[in-house]
Order: structure tokens, then sequence, then C-alpha cells
């Protein structure tokens, strides 16, 4: 029996039930369209809406500063200290989202990296 499932923005998908078999198999098997049963005894198939990289969310706002003393130790020998905090007003902005129709529908899949702080130097001479 064919029967279409509805989705976001008028797309569907068409499926079909699969009948109980001998071997046991439950009668509500999805079997998508083309008449063959899914892969690995799935029962569910996760449908693509959007092509990657047509979507986007707002605007990354993050803010990375340093702090730099330099120390001038001899005439010939110069210290240069850096603190860096990057992220700094610690945004969690989502960079992905997973646009994979199914239960992860729109559940970000990446955010920006938590506030970090860095220790560094140079010595020249």
């Amino acid at each position: 029996m064919l029967r279409r499932l509805p989705l976001v923005c008028g797309l569907f998908v068409v499926c079909r039930l699969a009948a109980s078999s001998a071997s046991g198999q439950e009668a509500s098997d999805a079997v998508l369209s083309v008449g063959r049963p899914l892969a690995g005894g799935a029962r569910t198939i996760n449908v693509p809406l959007l092509v990657a990289n047509t979507e986007f969310e707002g605007r990354i706002r993050r803010l990375d500063l340093r702090l730099t003393k330099v120390f001038q130790l001899t005439t010939r020998l110069r210290l240069q200290a850096n603190l860096d905090a990057y992220n700094a007003l610690k945004s969690s902005a989502i960079q992905t989202l997973n646009f994979t129709y199914g239960p992860s529908y729109l559940t970000p899949t990446g955010i920006l990296d938590p506030r970090l702080f860095q220790i560094s130097g140079q010595l020249t001479f």
C-alpha cells in the first residue's frame, strides 16, 4: 500500500508498507517507493530537505583580545609577554544546524568554542 507522508513546505515522501512475511518481520517495515526494503533493517529514513550551505543562522559576533607588554631586559635582549582572550564575551552562537528531516531536524550540530585564555611570550636577542 503506497502512502504519502507530508513534510515541510509542501514536500512529501512516498512509502510503501510491506506485508508480514513467514520469517516474522513486522508488517510496518517501511519499503521505499523503489520497491526494496531499507538497508540494515532500518525502520526510519532521514530525508535531506535543503542542500548544504544554503541556509544560515544570524551573524556570529565574537570578540578576541590581546594584551601585550614589552620588557627591555638588556640592550640586545627583549621579552614580549602576551595574554590572549578568545571569545571574551562567551558567545554561544550556532554555527551549523541539522537540516535532515527526522527527529533531530533543526538541532544545532556546532556552536562557537568556549571562552579561552592563552599566555605566551617571545624572547628576542
